[in-house]
């Protein structure tokens, strides 16, 4: 299962000899150190500390779910509720505190299927606090801190291309906020890239796409991307965030607008699975929409009423089709779990936008009716593309 969620969620083979091409105007290799926000998340003793960056109001904000917590053995999961999988922490800095939303979540095939507040927090940087709260979800509480220490830069990075479709076009190290390769890429074909499979030897792996069905890297164009390296290294008797002495980036497979991919199997399964599963999605949340539209509710009722419809909803994948590349990799047997998943994954952000609508009162107010047929505009006009592409 946690192969599977690598697959759907983005993180987490052998060396060949490669050339990298490089724009030598992309290309950084003394940028200066500079302090950032990062959250520390100390949530086993037997464990490092996980680090995430901490964005602003003006930005999507990062998250970072953790699943090898320790949990409490006396305390027993209540008759009719779901097994907790992750805890997950969002932080966003306001402009004062940095607040970071704490939620665990439930299900019983997959992480996704059911998310629940725990708590919400202000810290300042330097601050540390204990999530007590965690003890009431049969977890032991675990210590969350922000800092602004410098991080150092990562060391040049090893290529091991196995497409023939991209070339690295520009690589520039970079300390802020985290230890991260900004990359750029260049799609060598005459089609249109939408997904791409990266990934470092003994570190993060990424499933770089394109926002709601379009192209991630048109043809004969470029891409750029953040590649975060950042882990827990040991420093003067304290864990601190650093890098490995050696990262080496594979990139394994590129899919293509039309369906064919270049590379690996598995990566082009998994992007057919998680098309589908947004196609059902959006099939399913249209409607949702539409009767929302005919309400004309104002913003906490309306988002109120959907949510409780969303919350309602029973994901089917029986009848799923086992897809185009199901006789090539064994990750394609796994082809409607992860329909189902990238349904569930859909839903829970659609909610947590609805909750902060529901629980804040913004000025100016939102115009519910207009929010509604703005999102309708673009499901619609994402399941046009995807019904393009033959999914």
């Amino acid at each position: 299962m946690l192969k599977l969620l690598t697959l759907v969620v983005l993180v987490v083979l052998t060396l060949t000899n490669t050339s990298v091409a490089q724009d030598s105007a992309a290309t950084q290799t003394t940028p200066p150190v500079r302090n950032s926000l990062k959250l520390e998340i100390n949530y086993s003793p037997v464990m490092p500390s996980a680090f995430i960056d901490v964005r602003g109001v003006d930005q999507k904000p990062t998250w970072i779910w953790v699943t090898r917590f320790v949990r409490i053995p006396s305390w027993r999961l209540p008759v009719g509720e779901l097994p907790i999988r992750a805890v997950r922490l969002e932080p966003l800095f306001n402009g004062e505190t940095t607040e970071v939303r704490i939620t665990v979540m439930r299900g019983v095939n997959s992480v996704a299927e059911q998310e629940q507040l725990v708590t919400k927090v202000h810290l300042e940087p330097g601050e540390r606090r204990s999530i007590a709260q965690l003890s009431e979800f049969g977890i032991e509480p675990f210590y969350i801190s922000v800092n602004n220490t410098p991080t150092a830069l990562p060391p040049e990075p090893v290529f091991d291309l196995r497409v023939n479709a991209i070339e690295v076009a520009g690589v520039e190290r970079q300390s802020f906020p985290l230890p991260s390769y900004k990359l750029k890429f260049r799609n060598l074909t005459d089609k249109p890239i939408n997904a791409l499979r990266v990934q470092v030897v003994n570190g993060p792996s990424v499933f770089y796409q394109g926002d709601d069905g379009k192209p991630l890297i048109e043809a004969g164009g470029t891409h750029e991307e953040i590649l975060l390296v950042g882990r827990p290294v040991e420093r003067d008797g304290k864990t601190v965030v650093g890098s490995a002495n050696v990262n080496t980036i594979v990139i394994s497979s590129a899919v293509f607008a039309d369906g064919t991919h270049d590379g690996a199997d598995g990566p082009a399964c998994a992007f057919e699975s998680m098309s589908i599963g947004r196609k059902l999605w959006l099939k399913t949340a249209i409607p949702l929409l539409d009767e929302l539209l005919q309400a004309s509710a104002d913003a906490p009722t309306g988002a109120a009423l959907l949510k409780a419809k969303l919350l309602a909803l029973k994901f089917e994948t029986i009848g799923v089709e086992q897809g185009r590349f199901s006789t090539n990799d064994p990750e394609c047997a796994r082809h409607a779990a992860i329909v189902e998943i990238t349904e569930q994954s859909q839903r829970q952000t659609l909610v947590r936008e609805l909750d902060q609508m529901i629980a804040t009162r913004p000025a100016p107010p939102i115009n519910f009716n207009v929010w509604v047929q703005t999102l309708r505009t673009r499901y619609a006009e994402w399941l046009g593309r995807l019904e393009q592409q033959g999914y």
